[in-house]
């Protein structure tokens, strides 16, 4: 019985089955197909990554919809040059105020508006709560409609290097990645924990909460980026994924915690992650360690290495960037 997991205002871990995550999916579905939403259509997402932003996505696929990620953090001018290219039909939002930031063009062009806020607190939508009661979804398999050769999502460049371009990828380009990276990561099941913790306005976090789908494995979801690392002890992933930045002010605090002790503990972290180095080469090149090797990298492991793994849970299989 794998679980999804989310952080409560108290505190603590609530799971969901996978079971009540389609029975939510089917419902949002059947709920915008309710509000009109027909198929082609492009519905843009904007919210933080929480459990809501990938079961809204899962209800727009389902019904035959386009998924365009908004990023919130976006200026407004692109957000709008995102609207108006998409033609969005329709637009899911945290808090209803968050239609303020695009221009009355756009605003008119939407057929639907749905935000995560609770019922009544605005009458600009339908809150998200109001539209898993509109309609019952179809029973079995027919709670969904899209087909392979449908378009299932727009993902934009970064536009560093210009106007951001908009690529589709249908849901058989999708699947066909998802069963590309399952057969990669074959060690990683239904008893493995994920976070999610990067916009799911990006693929790539997305990606990875499909993967979960797949392997039927557990995704803590981390709303706030900044507080990752203080729900990793909790969390203990068996894979994490990280923008390169991460990765880099993650070691950056762990040498400049080595560097606050004495010379002999530097000198000795210094030897270790020379030794660790060594062992990684020989594993990557396929090369056997001789016995002096393997003594060697088993201190090492044993007085050092296995506390700078221990920083990200005592689960951890890969980083991957």
């Amino acid at each position: 019985t794998a679980l999804w997991r989310s952080e409560s205002p108290d505190g603590t871990w609530h799971p969901t089955p996978w079971r009540e995550y389609r029975d939510v999916a089917a419902r949002i579905a059947a709920g915008l197909k309710h509000l009109g939403i027909v198929p082609g259509e492009r519905v843009g997402i904007m919210a933080p990554s929480c459990q809501r932003w990938d079961l809204v996505q899962m209800g727009v696929l389902a019904a035959q919809g386009v998924v365009v990620g908004l990023d919130s953090h976006d200026l407004d001018e692109n957000l709008n040059a995102v609207a108006q290219r998409c033609s969005l039909a329709g637009l899911i939002v945290e808090h209803p105020s968050w239609l303020a930031r695009f221009g009355a063009e756009a605003r008119e062009r939407l057929r639907f508006v749905v935000h995560f806020q609770p019922a009544g607190i605005s009458d600009q939508g339908i809150a998200y709560d109001n539209l898993l009661q509109l309609a019952a979804p179809a029973q079995g398999h027919a709670w969904h409609s899209a087909q392979p050769d449908d378009p299932a999502t727009i993902i934009f460049t970064s536009g560093t290097t210009g106007t951001p371009k908009g690529i589709q990828y249908t849901h058989r380009q999708i699947c066909l990645a998802v069963a590309s990276i399952l057969e990669v990561f074959q060690d990683i099941d239904e008893a493995s924990h994920l976070v999610c913790w990067l916009p799911l306005s990006n693929m790539f976090q997305r990606m990875i909460n499909m993967l979960a789908i797949g392997w039927g494995a557990q995704t803590y979801y981390v709303e706030d980026p900044r507080e990752v690392m203080r729900h990793i002890g909790t969390a203990r992933p068996h894979l994490f994924i990280g923008v390169p930045r991460f990765y880099e002010k993650l070691y950056a605090g762990m040498i400049e915690k080595v560097r606050q002790g004495p010379a002999w503990r530097q000198s000795l972290v210094a030897w270790a992650l020379r030794v660790g180095k060594g062992n990684a080469n020989a594993l990557r090149c396929g090369r056997r360690l001789n016995f002096t090797a393997k003594l060697y990298y088993g201190l090492a492991d044993y007085l050092v290495l296995r506390r700078f793994r221990g920083v990200m849970g005592s689960n951890l299989r890969y980083m991957v960037s």
